[in-house]
């Protein structure tokens, strides 16, 4: 059933769902605000569900080897991992993900891929989001606006149109927060860590944070932080240095892949990119405003390790900034949850101190700095609050979120859809 769909465009959805959210958000107490959040989930699904991609889009190419598979059976699925598309020889698990949706019985079930895909990728992201929010107690107001945050920051069409990065991006982040923040479920997480390295080579550039998260446990890392300025260099000579005194596939895999994206490095002009670079710098302000807030709180043990594990990958990010094509995906999947959870718990902590100590003692009475910085508190929220609308604005004006069309865009534009055969001729759609 096409709700919606049949005359709104890809955009005009977009902002459909964040009203919804908006709204329930709102309306529901706060005990059940995860009514809001699994609706808003479930909207994003359906939205990709019916979602028509362009001739050249991934998702495109993912549909044509889906019916491909389908109608060929088994021998066509085993020609395709013996040419290792997509690298699944090394990546079995992303290989199996692809099989299940041949198994539908017919074509029109392929847009299930990107429906499912964008289910578990929100699904997990707004789970944590929820789960950190009530764990510190966050009010209302700092939810809302942290989640509204990722939602504006997080890129939806790449998402549902890129299926592998984004969910082995998002298994490590989702497993992250809860092995450092919620500490159960460890032997889910190590699985999820297992998954997500041998779905995407992405999964593998996102464990190595979290693996050099386990060993700055113990240390103030400031020398890690200064290591991983050089990330890209670091990592790829290691990577190169194993490829060339082993031959297991994996490492070759990876040594290829890593030689890729080291070739299309240098200078990126794009706005994404300056937009990019923007988010991050955000983020990484606001980690900083709200830090001693966080240390000062009786429950910052629990919340120690993922601030190390955060603060590592923003270091990171700044160490890969020149690899537009891996930065971007960080900042796009990664980034938004990170902003997201600090905001929440942050400037929920800041406000619980203001109160506890009385606003005109915390305002006249503190050191310089503190009081310089709980004197800002309105600037923050308010720069927190417009950058996160103007991305919404962007987001309908400059991102991937502009190829996200329904089928009556198409033919309403005068292009039918058509895909069948299309990556055996070679022809573009204009």
């Amino acid at each position: 059933m096409h709700f919606l769909t049949e005359f709104l465009t890809g955009t005009q959805f977009y902002l459909f769902i964040l009203g919804v959210f908006t709204v329930l958000f709102w309306v529901i107490p706060q005990k059940r605000q995860w009514i809001s959040f699994l609706v808003t989930v479930l909207l994003f699904a359906y939205f990709a569900h019916w979602l028509v991609p362009d001739p050249t889009d991934d998702l495109q190419l993912y549909f044509w080897f889906l019916d491909r598979i389908r109608q060929g059976g088994q021998s066509t699925f085993e020609w395709v991992v013996r040419n290792d598309n997509f690298g699944w020889n090394t990546y079995f698990f992303c290989k199996y993900y692809y099989r299940f949706f041949t198994l539908l019985p017919n074509e029109s079930y392929d847009h299930f891929l990107s429906s499912v895909t964008v289910f578990l990728t929100y699904g997990m992201a707004m789970l944590t989001l929820h789960r950190a929010s009530k764990r510190f107690e966050v009010d209302k107001f700092h939810t809302y606006f942290g989640t509204l945050f990722f939602l504006a920051t997080y890129w939806f069409y790449d998402s549902a149109s890129g299926i592998r990065s984004s969910i082995a991006i998002g298994i490590v982040f989702a497993c992250a927060y809860h092995q450092f923040v919620e500490k159960k479920n460890y032997t889910l997480c190590f699985l999820g860590y297992f998954i997500a390295a041998f779905f995407h080579p992405g999964g593998v550039i996102a464990l190595a944070v979290v693996f050099i998260t386990f060993l700055t446990f113990n240390t103030d890392g400031k020398f890690f932080y200064f290591l991983l300025l050089f990330s890209a260099a670091i990592g790829s000579y290691v990577v190169n240095y194993l490829s060339s005194v082993t031959d297991i596939g994996f490492i070759q895999a990876l040594d290829e892949r890593v030689d890729k994206y080291s070739q299309r490095a240098g200078d990126d002009s794009s706005t994404t990119f300056y937009v990019a670079i923007a988010t991050l710098l955000l983020v990484a302000a606001l980690i900083l405003y709200v830090t001693n807030y966080l240390k000062e709180d009786e429950r910052f043990p629990q919340f120690s390790k993922f601030y190390k594990y955060s603060a590592n990958t923003i270091f990171f990010l700044f160490g890969i900034i020149m690899i537009s094509v891996v930065f971007s995906r960080f900042v796009r999947w990664i980034v938004p949850q990170i902003g997201a959870i600090f905001f929440m718990v942050g400037m929920q902590l800041q406000k619980n101190q203001m109160m506890a100590k009385g606003v005109s003692d915390t305002l006249y009475n503190s050191p310089p700095l503190e009081r310089l910085k709980y004197k800002a508190r309105p600037v923050v929220l308010a720069l927190f609050i417009i950058f996160t609308l103007v991305y919404i604005w962007y987001a309908c004006n400059g991102t991937s979120l502009i190829w996200a069309h329904f089928e009556h865009e198409w033919t309403e534009a005068g292009y039918p859809y058509q895909w069948e055969g299309w990556y055996e001729t070679g022809e573009v759609i204009s």
